[in-house]
């Protein structure tokens, strides 16, 4: 047993002594905080870039897909060079050929962070489900109301890019 802890009178003295090593802490926990909170930021920064490299390596990998199965469906181009048009290979070939439209614009969109791409992917989706399936006419409706929908938001919720300002002002 420690001397102090018999010692009525000196009681305070480890609680005095535990108040001024936390007033220390304190005061250096507010230096030590803005250096953690420095060291996250960069953090951040470093995750962000980080992400947005796996982001490209993944368009890349994604565009790569698309210029191989590309060269496929160019391949696939020979079944229909005699005049035999078969109904099935033909929308099986226009699946395909949009498919990789919607890859390439999901491409664009990995590559440009702008609510335009997200817009045109989706419409591009959507148009292309609506080609290939043999939707209802309850189905149909309803994506063309979407593909609508989302023509009114891209003109008048979106912010112009600036392709379309160079466009606009020509005359």
């Amino acid at each position: 047993m420690h001397s102090y802890e018999n010692n009525p009178d000196s009681s305070g003295i480890p609680f005095l002594f535990m108040l001024y090593f936390l007033q220390f802490k304190l005061v250096n926990h507010k230096i030590s905080t803005e250096v953690i909170l420095k060291r996250l930021k960069k953090s951040h920064e470093y995750i962000y870039k980080i992400s947005h490299l796996g982001e490209l390596l993944l368009s890349i990998v994604i565009l790569l897909a698309i210029i191989f199965s590309g060269i496929s469906l160019i391949l696939e181009l020979r079944q229909f060079s005699n005049f035999q048009l078969d109904i099935s290979a033909f929308t099986k070939f226009l699946a395909n050929g949009l498919s990789l439209a919607v890859g390439i614009e999901f491409v664009k969109m990995l590559c440009k962070y702008t609510p335009e791409a997200l817009v045109e992917i989706v419409i591009l989706a959507i148009a292309r489900q609506m080609v290939v399936e043999h939707l209802q006419l309850d189905q149909m409706f309803i994506g063309v109301c979407a593909i609508a929908v989302l023509c009114i938001v891209r003109k008048y919720f979106l912010p112009p890019s600036p392709k379309s300002d160079k466009k606009t002002a020509q005359p």
